[in-house]
């Protein structure tokens, strides 16, 4: 509680200050010298009331005017009591000192100087006094009781529900999420997006009547049993070829679709696949789609293809760069020769006879129309010929025209010769 008496004193002591301050700067020498020469003035115009008509006045006014201050420069005026109206003077410093007191109180107040000196001496005081009334007051039950109340009201009002009996910080509050420290107990937990955990342990039971669960479970399942199956097969595997090892395989029992899978030595027709790498001698073979023959042979779409893939005619040959082809050329008419701009060579062991090169032209080596051989000679041949079979010149001259050469049976040779 604020000590108005102490504050009385206070403003009283400050206030006495300053009229003491406002009462020497009035009572200052330009005020004594006021009196002074009002004093001179007074007593000046007195003699020369008196003394109107002495021819000494000048000496006089000058004698006066220097008693008077060196009276007043001593302190002492003999009677100057008569001269001086004390109520006067009385009234008049009491109503200046009134006026100063009031001009300094406002000034005082608007002084943000002295309203901090005046608060902080208050401020002070106020403290000074309650410490010496605290000092010999135990007052540790009071504010551990007003604690308890504070505490027990935010409980009650803000935290209502809530009791807490830790030691350490074991729940922190964020903006984007809170943090459990330790273990978490409760009764039932309700996440409306999603619940991440990273170690999940069930003591109790699950419900399993929900979409949740259902997706998990086959899911789970599904993990397990191709955990399970690849395991179980590998095991089954070798277990039916170590059987196979020791004791063989009786085909006779062995079935597909209801069908046995070899029945006197035919395989049953269920098998739609293998992967037999060695037959023996086979009596037919029916193929439907594409056929395959040692990287060599292809068989696709009604066409036969030798070392490609994508034969261009009903038989496709490549050997290395070289392309020759048979199938139809157009209607009725078959082509035999090669798809790409390439010479063409027919002949025997391995020895051309007929030989077309990459512009069309055709080479024949010996060439028989009918009965009739058609051949070259530079001369005229020395063989038995067969009656019509012509040999031409090949090296005919001016000096020698001679165009060819006709057998008219056996050694017989007619010369030919061209018209000039």
């Amino acid at each position: 509680m604020l000590d108005t008496t102490a504050l009385q004193q206070l403003v009283e002591q400050q206030v006495k200050q300053e009229v003491s301050a406002r009462i020497s700067q009035a009572l200052n020498e330009d005020w004594l010298k006021s009196v002074e020469k009002n004093a001179i003035e007074f007593i000046q115009n007195r003699i020369v009331m008196e003394f109107a008509n002495s021819g000494a006045l000048p000496e006089l006014v000058a004698a006066v005017k220097t008693s008077v201050q060196e009276l007043f420069a001593s302190g002492q005026i003999p009677g100057l009591g008569q001269y001086v109206d004390y109520d006067l003077i009385k009234a008049t410093v009491d109503e200046s000192t009134r006026l100063l007191i009031e001009k300094a109180i406002d000034e005082l107040t608007i002084d943000p100087v002295w309203l901090t000196k005046v608060e902080t001496s208050v401020s002070q005081e106020a403290s000074q006094r309650a410490l010496a009334k605290l000092s010999g007051t135990d007052i540790r039950p009071i504010v551990q009781e007003y604690v308890k109340d504070v505490v027990s009201s935010i409980n009650k009002n803000l935290f209502a529900g809530i009791q807490s009996q830790s030691k350490n910080v074991e729940l922190t509050v964020l903006d984007d999420h809170v943090v459990v420290e330790n273990q978490l107990t409760a009764k039932d937990i309700n996440a409306v997006n999603s619940l991440t955990v990273k170690n999940l342990v069930v003591k109790g039971s699950v419900n399993t009547d929900n979409t949740s669960w259902n997706e998990l479970a086959n899911t789970v399942g599904e993990k397990a049993f191709e955990k399970i199956n690849a395991k179980w097969k590998d095991t089954l595997i070798q277990q039916v070829r170590d059987s196979i090892t020791k004791q063989g395989v009786d085909f006779n029992n062995i079935k597909i679709d209801g069908e046995l899978l070899v029945s006197n030595g035919v395989l049953s027709g269920g098998v739609k696949e293998s992967r037999l790498q060695s037959v023996g001698t086979l009596t037919s073979l029916t193929v439907s789609g594409d056929t395959k023959l040692n990287n060599t042979m292809n068989v696709v779409k009604k066409r036969v293809g030798i070392n490609t893939e994508d034969p261009e005619m009903a038989l496709s040959l490549w050997d290395e760069e070289v392309s020759v082809v048979a199938g139809k050329f157009k209607s009725n008419i078959g082509y035999i020769g090669t798809s790409r701009k390439q010479g063409l060579v027919i002949g025997i062991n391995k020895t051309p006879t007929i030989e077309i090169n990459d512009a069309g032209l055709t080479a024949i080596k010996q060439l028989q129309v009918g009965v009739h051989r058609i051949s070259h000679g530079n001369e005229v041949p020395g063989y038995a010929g067969t009656k019509g079979d012509i040999v031409f010149n090949a090296n005919p001259t001016i000096e020698n025209p001679v165009f060819a050469w006709q057998c008219l049976g056996g050694f017989k040779w007619k010369l030919i010769k061209a018209i000039e």
